[in-house]
């Protein structure tokens, strides 16, 4: 999917946050640990993986994004799998070829990198680097 929203539908861990951004917060301060909360659903097609669970996704990657080195737990789904979670629905990355994850309401971004990333820049600014492109 290209786009996901800023809120989960239940928070991914039980008395959890259920903002992305609050999520990846507490993350990175280590009051959740990955292993808190069921592994993203990935699955390999046409030469690279995609994620089922573009919510917990945009979560991680500003996880990753703040704490170089983070890692969180996947599950490879096989095509059966991957069909039975709607995969055909969800595939829909569209031009961002799955390098962006548009924040729905926002007009903003979480990329796989901080310059690609407009949205959750709250995570690292002050850290005495500028983004410019971020700004954007």
């Amino acid at each position: 999917q290209n786009t996901c929203g800023a809120k989960f539908r239940a928070p991914p861990v039980t008395g959890g946050p259920d903002h992305i951004l609050a999520f990846a917060k507490e993350l990175c301060d280590g009051s959740i640990h990955p292993s808190d909360m069921k592994p993203l659903n990935i699955y390999w097609f046409r030469h690279r993986y995609y994620s089922l669970d573009n919510r917990r996704l945009a979560a991680f990657r500003l996880f990753r994004l703040k704490c170089e080195g983070a890692k969180v737990p996947v599950i490879v789904l096989n095509r059966r799998q991957a069909l039975e979670e709607l995969w055909l629905k969800k595939f829909s990355t569209g031009f961002t070829g799955g390098q962006k994850i548009r924040i729905t309401q926002t007009d903003r971004f979480v990329g796989i990198t901080r310059e690609q990333s407009t949205f959750g820049c709250s995570l690292w600014d002050g850290e005495g680097r500028t983004f410019p492109m971020a700004r954007l």
